[in-house]
C-alpha cells in the first residue's frame, strides 16, 4: 500500500541484501500493474542468479509489454549467464519493436556464447535480407566477445571493401577490427589500405596502427 517509489526501492533493496527467502516476495510482486515496480523487481531478482524462481521471472521479463522491464531482464540474463534465456533473446532480436531492445538482445546473445545463439548471429550476418545497420551491431558484439563469427566477418569485410554501396558497413567493420585487432585481420587491413576511398584508407591506417604494436610485442 506504500508509495510506488518506496515499493520500487524496497524491491531493489531486498535483492541487495541477498536473503534468499525474499525471492518469493519479489516473484509475487512481478504481477504488479506498474511497470516501474516490475522493473525494480527484476533488479532485485538479479542478485539471485542461481535461484530457479528468480531466473524464471527474469526470462518472463524479457517478454514484458514495457521496454524498460525487457531491457533490465535482458541485461540481467546476460550478467547472470542465464543461458536458458537465449531462445527468448533471439525472439527479441528478431521481433522487438524497439531498436534498443534488439541491440541489447544481440549483445546478450553474443555474451552468453551458446551454440544456438552463435549460429543465429552468424545466420543473421549472412542473410541478405538483414539490414546492414543490424549487421554492424552483430559484428561489434561478435568481435568484442570473440567466441564465434571471426571467419565469417573476415569474408564479409573482403566482400564490402570493394562495394561502394556498402561503405558505411565497410567502415564499421574496420573500426571494430581496429578495436579488437588480430593477426588474422592482416589481409583485410591490406585491402583497406589499397582502396581508392579516402575514408576506407583512413580506417585501414587505424587498423594498421593496432597491428604494428602487436608485431613488436611478439618480437
Amino acid at each position: 500500500d506504500e508509495n510506488t517509489f518506496v515499493r520500487m526501492y524496497a524491491a531493489e533493496s531486498l535483492g541487495l541484501m541477498e536473503v534468499e527467502k525474499s525471492v518469493p516476495v519479489l516473484v509475487e510482486q512481478f504481477d504488479a500493474t506498474d511497470p516501474n515496480l516490475r522493473q525494480y523487481v527484476i533488479k532485485g531478482l538479479s542478485h539471485f542468479p542461481n535461484v530457479f524462481e528468480a531466473k524464471a521471472v527474469v526470462i518472463q521479463g524479457t517478454r514484458d509489454e514495457h521496454w524498460r522491464v525487457r531491457q533490465d531482464a535482458i541485461r540481467t540474463a546476460k550478467d547472470n549467464d542465464n543461458k536458458d534465456a537465449v531462445p527468448y533473446l533471439i525472439y527479441r532480436a528478431k521481433n522487438d519493436s524497439e531498436k534498443l531492445i534488439k541491440e541489447e538482445s544481440l549483445a546478450a546473445i553474443a555474451a552468453l556464447n551458446t551454440q544456438e545463439g552463435n549460429d543465429f548471429l552468424i545466420e543473421q550476418l549472412q542473410d541478405k535480407k538483414v539490414a546492414d545497420g543490424t549487421k554492424k551491431k552483430i559484428v561489434e558484439v561478435l568481435l568484442k566477445e570473440d567466441h564465434a563469427g571471426e571467419k565469417e566477418i573476415i569474408e564479409i569485410a573482403k566482400a564490402v571493401v570493394t562495394d561502394d554501396k556498402r561503405k558505411d558497413f565497410r567502415y564499421a567493420i574496420g573500426r571494430e577490427m581496429a578495436k579488437n585487432y588480430k593477426s588474422s585481420y592482416d589481409e583485410v587491413t591490406a585491402m583497406y589500405l589499397q582502396s581508392k576511398d579516402a575514408t576506407t584508407i583512413s580506417v585501414g591506417l587505424d587498423m594498421y596502427k593496432q597491428k604494428k604494436p602487436l608485431e613488436l610485442q611478439a618480437d
